[in-house]
């Protein structure tokens, strides 16, 4: 079975990317993936808020796990905080 991962550059992304052993990437940072993730990575530069994913990402591909987000760990919660957490979800997914 072949997966696809968004956020895998993030804490869980990675753990599972590994424990799946490999699989397709979707993420901002083309480069960063590669360099964490290495050789078992097939690695392809999507904005989840922004655009739809490219098409050629989802070949062969058996099952999604979408990770992708703004962190929630990273300072307070401020309104305008809170909006960009729940827009690079909602976004994300329906793109």
């Amino acid at each position: 079975m072949t997966s696809l991962i968004t956020g895998a550059t993030g804490v869980i992304g990675r753990a599972l990317f590994q424990h799946l052993g490999g699989g397709h990437i979707l993420t901002r940072n083309v480069d960063k993936a590669r360099s964490l993730l290495g050789d078992g990575a097939k690695v392809f530069r999507w904005r989840p808020t922004e655009e739809t994913p490219p098409p050629e990402a989802f070949e062969g591909v058996t099952r999604v796990f979408h990770l992708a987000g703004e962190s929630i760990g990273d300072g307070r919660w401020s309104a305008e905080r809170k909006k960009r957490i729940v827009e690079s979800r909602t976004l994300g997914t329906r793109n």
